[in-house]
């Protein structure tokens, strides 16, 4: 079971949320917890484009099957989703 449930984990991809108001030590902190766990990716709302590649960089380095996929909403661009994009 527990195979089965490493597999499973591995097709959820939680919200990073980095968007204003957000407690943005915390959300990154719980980023690093599920790609440790094994989560198959992230999906990012917010961030700073300044930060983000180092930090996402690091994240996808934890993965242990592999990077995790990261993703974003962008049908209206970047900058609809990371400040300066």
């Amino acid at each position: 079971m527990t195979d089965l449930r490493a597999q499973l984990r591995r097709l959820i991809v939680p919200i990073l949320d980095l968007r204003p108001g957000q407690d943005l030590d915390a959300a990154w902190t719980a980023a690093e917890a599920q790609v440790r766990a094994g989560y198959g990716g992230l999906i990012l709302f917010g961030g700073s484009l300044p930060e983000l590649p180092e930090r996402l960089a690091a994240l996808r380095a934890l993965g242990p099957h592999g990077p995790p996929l990261i993703a974003a909403d962008v049908e209206r661009g970047v900058a609809q989703q990371v400040v300066g994009g």
